[in-house]
């Protein structure tokens, strides 16, 4: 294969490594150990783990390459396929070249994150598609940082989890799911009048949404436990943060059967008012952590 199969693939894997500060490795890969970089392709072979899935010699699922990717390392999709579910426990970026694609089975999540509190993980141009299978969860994200950039969640039970953690989903487009995004914990106080000034020092939960769609989903948002504001019990905080430049959104959300709901901690049943019954806003990018796109 000499050189990525798209001249300028290496241009945007180096790129990509910069802005988000991962090592970039260069020459022969350390012995009896994995590798900074591997590659996956729709004609790979994962027994070409034993060749740490070099661009050379490919492996064909996420899984696979995972295995000898070193914490901080890249996963690099050379073309469009399905490369299977992955439980991810550290840091990684997986980095198509074309879309590549991730199809969960009915009773099964497509993509799990388990990493560490400070890890952070990147995925970038991967569809997550449950074709309306029974029970699927597209990306589950349990513990650390998930950056998902212009990917597509889509024909899921649950498009994204976010349970205790925060993630960045920037140009990315959720559609046509029965929950789009769910969280479960302690969201983002909105200290005052419409969540103008806020406070993130208790939340440990956040959907931060750059640009993107959010269309058709049967539910768009759902909130579990986002706990009480300080403004009150007629007041619920907020997990899902939609970014804003002036008084204009940046993510189109049209076409969903309800725009957000709520249960548990600050979401008492029959909310009404401020409980759990809207969206929150961030006007800086850097507010609480979220990144640039």
């Amino acid at each position: 294969m000499g050189g990525y199969r798209n001249s300028s693939v290496a241009r945007v894997v180096v790129g990509l490594s910069l802005a988000i500060g991962l090592p970039i490795f260069g020459g022969a890969p350390p012995a009896l150990a994995g590798v900074g970089r591997t590659f996956v392709a729709h004609d790979g072979l994962d027994g070409n783990t034993a060749t740490n899935c070099a661009e050379t010699s490919p492996c064909q699922t996420f899984a696979a390459a995972y295995t000898v990717t070193n914490p901080g390392g890249e996963i690099v999709a050379l073309d469009s396929a399905g490369y299977g579910p992955l439980t991810i426990t550290n840091s990684v970026s997986i980095i198509a070249v074309q879309r590549a694609f991730v199809k969960p089975t009915p009773s099964t999540t497509g993509i799990t994150i388990n990493a560490g509190a400070g890890h952070t993980v990147l995925l970038d141009n991967i569809e997550i598609n449950g074709a309306a299978g029974a029970s699927t969860t597209g990306i589950a994200v349990n513990s650390g940082h998930l950056i998902l950039k212009n990917s597509v969640v889509t024909q899921l039970t649950t498009g994204l989890t976010i349970t205790g953690t925060k993630a960045d989903i920037i140009n990315t487009d959720i559609l046509a799911n029965t929950t789009g995004i769910s969280t479960n914990g302690t969201g983002a106080d909105p200290l005052g009048t419409a969540g103008i000034t806020w406070s993130y020092s208790g939340a440990t939960t956040e959907a931060r949404i750059y640009g993107g769609n959010v269309i058709g989903n049967t539910t768009a948002y759902s909130m579990t436990n986002p706990g009480v504001s300080s403004n009150g019990a007629s007041t619920s905080d907020i997990t899902i943060l939609i970014a804003q430049q002036g008084s204009s959104t940046l993510t189109n959300t049209v076409g969903n059967g309800t725009l957000i709901t709520g249960s548990g901690t600050g979401c008492p049943s029959g909310s009404t008012g401020n409980q759990c019954t809207a969206t929150g806003i961030y006007s800086s990018i850097n507010q609480d952590g979220a990144i640039a796109p």
